[in-house]
This record gives structure tokens, C-alpha cells and sequence, in this order.
């Protein structure tokens, strides 16, 4: 018989007391969206996020999504525009004409997001992206609420680096230390206020948080409506990406 913690039972609670985390919890088919930097460690959160039963998601896709909830958003602008009409008339101004049912389109988009994410053997599916955040913070914030108009159930987790000096060092940052420099430190600036913004969908955390499975990781459990076995994730952790630091 396989038993679970007392910690790993808190960590799934500690967040489930709000009826916004209630009901995004309830329901089925629970989109999730880790929003990273790169080189922090975002491939090993998708591997315990996807040790848990029920939790497929799916690793980079050169954002793609991206240009997805871009070609969304331009469509409702479209429908907004002086001119917009969907049944010609030539005696109006009608440089915005279009055929296109909104309705329609919007659903076709979000099938096409499924057809590219979702399993429907699993509750929760997603994605993790290392681009999110290096927009200005305005273009980011369109993107993610146009995803979280399609689908109010996502939950957002940004995941960041705190040690920046260690993390211009790392991988492709340490080409050019000052400008990863300011890269980083301004995704963190757009993954915070964001955060802040909307914390019903959106939580932050860090590598060092994972590493050290304090409890800020074990509140993303509850967060995200899970339950982390600590087991699994401490074999992860044993066999985890590696964070080569360069010289």
C-alpha cells in the first residue's frame, strides 16, 4: 500500500481554499502553462508535472501559441473596426468586410490549441514555453488573457532563476553576459507584475524553490490541484537537467 505524506497532503491544500481555486479545480480538461526562462530549470518542472497521474505537458514549440493568440486577437480587433460588416454593402464604408463568423473562428482556434496540447486521457494538459516575457510586458499580458478568454481554467506558473549572476553563466546566457543580464531581469519584471496582477491564475516560482522542495514548490500542488508524490519527484531531482554553470 502506497501511503502519502503529511507534507505532500499540505502542499496540495495549501492553496484550495478559495472559490476560484475551487472551481478551476472541478473542472476537466484544466489547461496549464509553464511560463519559464531558459535555463531554469523548466524541462525538470514538466518532468514532475508530468510524473503526476492524469498531467500530460508537452515541452517548447518556438511558441507557436504565440502566433496563434496573436491571429486571435487581431480577428477581434477586426470585428471591432469602423466599417467591420460581414454582409456587403456597397454603398457603406465597408473596408473592413469579412465573411468570417467570429463565433466560429473562435472555436476553430481553440480546437486547434487542443488538437496541438490536449490528450483526452489526460485532466490536465499544457505546455512550457521560454519565450513568454520577452515582449514588452503589454504584448505578454494580451497574449496570456486572450489564452485565459479561451480557456478561464488555465493556471499559469512562471518559473524563474533568483541567482541572476549564476544564471548569466549558464547555457547560451553566458554569450553576452550584460545583455542576458537585462533580458532576465526584465522578463522577471514582466513574469511579477503579471503575477501580481492576476494571482487567481498565476504563481511564481523559482528554481531554487524546486531544488529545494521548500514550500513554495509544495504550494504549487495545491495551486494546480494535484498531488506531488515526494518520492517521484526526489528521483527526478536526482536525475535532473543539467545546470551546467560556464566559466
Amino acid at each position: 500500500m502506497k501511503f502519502i505524506s503529511l507534507r505532500e497532503i499540505a502542499g496540495y491544500l495549501t492553496q484550495m481554499i478559495t472559490i476560484e481555486n475551487y472551481r478551476s479545480i472541478s473542472s476537466m480538461n484544466s489547461p496549464i502553462i509553464l511560463a519559464c526562462q531558459g535555463r531554469s530549470g523548466s524541462t525538470t518542472l514538466m518532468r514532475i508535472l508530468n510524473s503526476v497521474s492524469g498531467c500530460n505537458i508537452c515541452g517548447e514549440n518556438w511558441n507557436m501559441i504565440g502566433s496563434l493568440l496573436d491571429f486571435y486577437d487581431n480577428m477581434k480587433k477586426t470585428t471591432l473596426q469602423p466599417g467591420y460588416m460581414r454582409e456587403y454593402d456597397g454603398n457603406s464604408f465597408c473596408a473592413w468586410y469579412n465573411v468570417f463568423d467570429p463565433d466560429a473562428v473562435t472555436e476553430d482556434v481553440k480546437k486547434l490549441m487542443r488538437a496541438v496540447f490536449e490528450s483526452e486521457r489526460f485532466e490536465h494538459w499544457g505546455f512550457k514555453e521560454i519565450r513568454f516575457g520577452l515582449e514588452d510586458y503589454e504584448s505578454m499580458e494580451t497574449r496570456l488573457n486572450n489564452f485565459a478568454e479561451l480557456f478561464p481554467s488555465v493556471k499559469i506558473v512562471f518559473l524563474v532563476r533568483k541567482d541572476v549572476e549564476s544564471h548569466v553563466r549558464s547555457g547560451w546566457w553566458a554569450d553576452d553576459k550584460e545583455e542576458s543580464r537585462k533580458i532576465l531581469n526584465d522578463q522577471l519584471k514582466n513574469f511579477s507584475k503579471y503575477s501580481e496582477a492576476y494571482p487567481h491564475r498565476s504563481y511564481m516560482l523559482s528554481m531554487e524553490n524546486m531544488l529545494n522542495l521548500d514550500d513554495r514548490f509544495w504550494g504549487l500542488s495545491g495551486f494546480l490541484g494535484m498531488i506531488f508524490e515526494e518520492g517521484k519527484i526526489s528521483e527526478i531531482l536526482r536525475n535532473k537537467v543539467d545546470y551546467e554553470v560556464k566559466r
